[in-house]
C-alpha cells in the first residue's frame, strides 16, 4: 500500500514493474496511479475484469521490445463502466495532467470525428513508455470496421482482402501518427503489397524465412492466426511497418511462447532476463488462455527489425 494515497496497487501490476530499476518503478507507479485512479479505488469486482485490453479482461499489459529498454505498457484508463465515446477524451484529459505534450485539439478532434456516431467495444487506451528521466505516451483511438482511414495513415489496398481499420494512435511528444488495421488470411503473395507504403517490398522474401524460422514450419498457406494486424508510421526517410500476430497462433501456450520469443529476441542481441523473470510463474502453463498476447515484428526504412509482445501481467 502507498502511504500517500492509501490505496493498494494491484498485485499483479506491482510484479510487473519489480523487474524495473527502483526510479523507473516509482515513476511508472505514480503514472499508473493517475491513469487507474477509479480502478484502484473501486470496491466492484469488474473494475479488474472488464477491459478489452487482455483475455480476461484486465485493464493493463506490459510490453518488451528488443528496440527498447524503457519500460513499456498500456492501460485502459477511466472507470471500468464507462461509455466507450468517452474514453478519448479522458485519456486525452489524464495525459494533459502527466505531461505539457498535449494532444493538439485538431488532433483529438480527428479523432473524434472518426468514433462520432459509430458503436465503440472500448473508445481508447493509453501506452506509456517509460524511463529514469521521462515518460512519453502514446493515445490508441479505436477506429469501427465499417469507417475508413484517411489514405495518408493507411495506404494499404488488396484486390482479394479486405482491410478492417482497427485504430489510430497518436504520440504527443513525436507528433506521429501510427494507424492499425487487421487483414484476414494474409498470404505470402501479399506481403510486398503491405510492405510497399513504407519502401520495404524487397523485403518481402526475407520476412517470410524470418517468420518461418520463427514459427518454427514452411508458410505453405495463410501466414499464422485467421488474421494479420498491420500498422504504419509514414514519416520521410523514418517510416515503418509492424506486422501483428496472436503469440498463441505462433507458438500455442504460454510455455513455448516464452521459450520462442526469448529464443528469437535473443537474435537481435536482447537480453530476455526481465522477461524470463517476470515469466517464470507461467513457465510450464499449457492452456489455450495465454497470458501473451500480440507478438510485433517491426520493419523500418532505417534498417532496424524489432520484436515487440505484450503480456497481461501475473501473479508472482
Amino acid at each position: 500500500m502507498d502511504e500517500a494515497t492509501g490505496v493498494s496497487i494491484q498485485p499483479e501490476i506491482d510484479y510487473a514493474l519489480s523487474a524495473s530499476g527502483l526510479r523507473t518503478a516509482r515513476r511508472a507507479e505514480d503514472t499508473i496511479r493517475v491513469l487507474l485512479a477509479e480502478r484502484l479505488a473501486s470496491s466492484e469486482p469488474g473494475a479488474w475484469r472488464s477491459s478489452r485490453l487482455t483475455g480476461d479482461g484486465f485493464p493493463f499489459e506490459i510490453a518488451f521490445c528488443t528496440a527498447d529498454d524503457r519500460l513499456r505498457f498500456i492501460v485502459e484508463p477511466g472507470r471500468h463502466d464507462l461509455d466507450p465515446h468517452q474514453r478519448l477524451n479522458v485519456a486525452s484529459d489524464l495525459i494533459g495532467l502527466l505531461i505539457d505534450d498535449q494532444i493538439p485539439a485538431d488532433v483529438l478532434n480527428e479523432l473524434r470525428v472518426l468514433q462520432f456516431d459509430a458503436p465503440l467495444r472500448y473508445g481508447a487506451w493509453i501506452g506509456c513508455r517509460i524511463s529514469e528521466e521521462r515518460t512519453a505516451f502514446k493515445v490508441y483511438a479505436e477506429v469501427p470496421p465499417e469507417r475508413s482511414l484517411p489514405f495518408d495513415y493507411a495506404p494499404l489496398e488488396l484486390s482479394d482482402r479486405r482491410i478492417v481499420p482497427r485504430m489510430l494512435a497518436y504520440s504527443p511528444a513525436k507528433r506521429e501518427f501510427e494507424s492499425y488495421v487487421r487483414v484476414p488470411s494474409l498470404e505470402p503473395c501479399h506481403l510486398p503489397a503491405i510492405l510497399a507504403p513504407v519502401g520495404l517490398e524487397a523485403k518481402a522474401a526475407w520476412l517470410i524465412e524470418f517468420l518461418e524460422d520463427a514459427y518454427g514450419y514452411a508458410i505453405r498457406g495463410r501466414l499464422p492466426g485467421p488474421s494479420v494486424g498491420v500498422s504504419y508510421v509514414r514519416e520521410p526517410g523514418l517510416g515503418a511497418i509492424t506486422l501483428h500476430f496472436y503469440a498463441r497462433a505462433l507458438w500455442g501456450f504460454d510455455a513455448r511462447i516464452r521459450r520462442n520469443f526469448a529464443r528469437l529476441a535473443q537474435s537481435f542481441d536482447w537480453d530476455p532476463s526481465a522477461y524470463l523473470e517476470l515469466t517464470e510463474p507461467i513457465a510450464t502453463r499449457e492452456s489455450w488462455q495465454t497470458f501473451h498476447g500480440i507478438v510485433g515484428i517491426t520493419l523500418s526504412q532505417s534498417g532496424e527489425t524489432s520484436l515487440t509482445i505484450g503480456l497481461r501481467p501475473v501473479g508472482p
